[in-house]
């Protein structure tokens, strides 16, 4: 699936780099939370462009504010060459802002590249 996405955008090397060992990371350490990771952003498809942040959007299967603290800082700091922007919400905030249609539902979804999926993680529905 990684490889795939990738090729819908304009990364250069290092960047694809920096995507592969995120996804990697991702699977072996957060897998029994993390539902789906979609690369965004306005320059993602544009040739030659340089990009200061790769904005990474992770969705999680419920809300945990220290675990996405602590993902994010870890994230952060996986590759000094290449600054990534992840924004880490739960499954039910991005629903929100689906429902809301929300400019940053609209970004990710228009411009937006499902990097990694996992459908064996549930989201538990809110009481």
């Amino acid at each position: 699936m990684l490889q795939e996405a990738l090729e819908q955008t304009s990364l250069n090397q290092e960047e694809t780099r920096t995507m592969e060992k995120l996804v990697k990371r991702i699977r072996t350490k957060y897998a029994k939370v993390v539902t789906n990771v979609v690369l965004y952003g306005s320059t993602l498809r544009q040739a030659g462009v340089r990009r200061k942040d790769l904005n990474v959007l992770i969705i999680m299967n419920q809300k945990d504010t220290e675990l996405a603290r602590t993902m994010a800082e870890a994230l952060e700091q996986l590759d000094k060459k290449i600054k990534l922007d992840p924004k880490i919400i739960s499954m039910e905030e991005y629903l929100g802002e689906a429902q809301l249609e929300s400019n940053f539902y609209k970004k990710v979804t228009n411009e937006g590249v499902e990097v990694y999926k996992n459908p064996e993680v549930m989201t538990v529905p809110a009481d």
